[in-house]
């Protein structure tokens, strides 16, 4: 491109063109197709937006992250960062608002408290208890921060989001753009810092010092000046390597290792730990595929983002293209897999039916026989299932377990900790829950007593292969026709609510109490 080009911090934007000196351009993740815009037109933060159209000189436009249809407002008009909110209404001038997540229809949100006029809020995400800050105190942008605190008027933060637990730092203090950078420490004035995104524990380096853009990086260490990087996202561990390495795009790379000159390697996202392999041989894309291994020459292989713990299939195993699905297991030759992102309840689906991209559908339904399925994005440990099971689309689930057959799950994007549910068990969509319990459907034998030290109470017998459900999540599961119970602290619930959740504080270990 030509000298002096502005461009945006791209990943995986394929097709980012160029575009002329002094075009300001946003954030851009896998954009795809952000087209140049016009000197000086104002574009929000667009994450995968696609089709963010340009707008009229100095209209104010929020963070859009995939919103698709944010529609133009009336100039002045202060919007908050809208998440695929889709709907978010034009508001009154000068009205503060917070960054909503599909907050409008109080969906997922509930607790989001109305703020006096003025008063200075962050971007937040699923914050949920976002506390309201004295008039003029500077909050960064904070995305699922939950509990960021309150600090002295003038402090500079960073862009910080999912950082959870900033901590202030002295005025004056240069600071990158911080994404979940967690725990990111003062840096001396002066000290030339990347752009770091979920980076945790950047450490300050001394000026002059050459380094890349750096997204979660996490450890990145200093380089010798010279030294050939990739543009290296949340690569954790990136080691120095001699000059002239040709090295891939590393997103999230974790522990990527120096490779001999002229060693092919695939454009590697989050892949963790990707190992060298033997000229030749032939890998597909891998976003954070952490373990891939390498395979038989000629094995041909999907586009693996994050895919984790990838086993090599035999040869001319038709795979999906798999973001982000962790332990997705290798499956019977000629098995079609679906593209699966966020695609929310994916019901296993019948034979011939043709289904579309499905990117964040919500409540895809079952297909029948044949079905080409939706590209799965991050889903973790998604274990083996039986022959037919349905299975939804999971999205970051973490320890998605394996689920009896036919059960009904949401859409489940980065629950953390979502647990195994009875058969049939309706569950809502679940969006970065974190601790997204199960809930039972119909009554279920009891496991035995719970005692607190002042009152026991029925357990429901809840087995997983990873152990007691209830002895993790400290809480209780009713049975219709008895009373629905919480264990220490808590309200109580009316008999026979089948499905009912009761979310309890932590008194103590739930093991220690219960009674097998």
């Amino acid at each position: 491109m030509v000298f002096g080009t502005a461009l945006p911090h791209s990943h995986q934007s394929g097709r980012r063109e160029g575009v002329a000196f002094g075009t300001a351009l946003p954030h851009s993740h896998q954009s795809g197709r952000r087209e140049g815009v016009a000197f000086g037109t104002a574009l929000p933060h667009s994450h995968q937006s696609g089709r963010r159209e340009g707008v009229a000189f100095g209209t104010a436009l929020p963070h859009s992250h995939q919103s698709g249809r944010r529609e133009g407002v009336a100039f002045g008009t202060a919007l908050p960062h809208s998440h695929q909110s889709g709907r978010r209404e034009g508001v009154a001038f000068g009205t503060a608002l917070p960054h909503s997540h599909q907050s409008v229809i109080g969906y997922a949100r509930g607790r989001r408290e109305g703020v006096a006029f003025g008063t200075a809020l962050p971007h937040s995400h699923q914050s949920g208890r976002r506390e309201g800050v004295a008039f003029g105190t500077a909050l960064p942008h904070s995305h699922q921060s939950g509990r960021r605190e309150g600090v002295a008027f003038g402090t500079a933060l960073p862009h910080s989001h999912q950082s959870g637990r900033r901590e202030g730092v002295a005025f004056g203090t240069a600071l990158p753009h911080s994404h979940q950078s967690g725990r990111r420490e003062g840096v001396a004035f002066g000290t030339a810092l990347p752009h770091s995104h979920q980076s945790g524990r950047r450490e300050g380096v001394a000026f002059g010092t050459a380094l890349p853009h750096s997204h979660q990086s996490g450890r990145r260490e200093g380089v010798a000046f010279g030294t050939a990087l990739p543009h290296s996202h949340q690569s954790g561990r990136r080691e120095g390597v001699a000059f002239g390495t040709a090295l891939p795009h590393s997103h999230q790379s974790g522990r990527r290792e120096g490779v001999a000159f002229g060693t092919a390697l695939p454009h590697s996202h989050q892949s963790g730990r990707r190992e060298g392999v033997a000229f030749g041989t032939a890998l597909p894309h891998s976003h954070q595929s952490g373990r891939r291994e390498g395979v038989a020459f000629g094995t041909a292989l999907p586009h693996s983002h994050q895919s984790g713990p990838r086993e090599g299939v035999a040869f001319g195993t038709a795979l999906p293209h798999s973001h982000q699905s962790g332990h997705r297991e290798g499956v019977a030759f000629g098995t079609a897999l679906p593209h699966s992102h966020q695609s929310g309840r994916r019901e296993g689906v019948a034979f011939g039916t043709a289904l579309p991209h499905s990117h964040q559908s919500g409540r895809r339904e079952g297909v029948a026989f044949g079905t080409a399925l939706p590209h799965s994005h991050q889903s973790g440990r998604r274990e083996g299932v039986a022959f037919g099971t349905a299975l939804p689309h999971s999205h970051q689930s973490g320890r998605r377990e394996g689920v009896a057959f036919g059960t009904a799950l949401p859409h489940s994007h980065q629950s953390g900790r979502r647990e195994g549910v009875a058969f049939g068990t309706a569950l809502p969509h679940s969006h970065q829950s974190g601790r997204r319990e199960g809930v039972a459907l119909s009554a279920r034998p009891l496991l035995g007593q719970c005692n607190d030290g002042e009152d026991s109470y029925p357990v429901v017998n809840y087995q997983q292969r990873s152990g007691w459900l209830i002895g993790r999540s400290y809480l209780l599961l009713g049975v219709p026709g008895s009373r629905w119970m919480p264990i220490g602290r808590g309200r109580l619930f009316s008999p026979g609510k089948a499905g009912s959740v009761v979310r309890c504080l932590r008194v103590r270990r739930f093991e220690s109490l219960c009674v097998q």
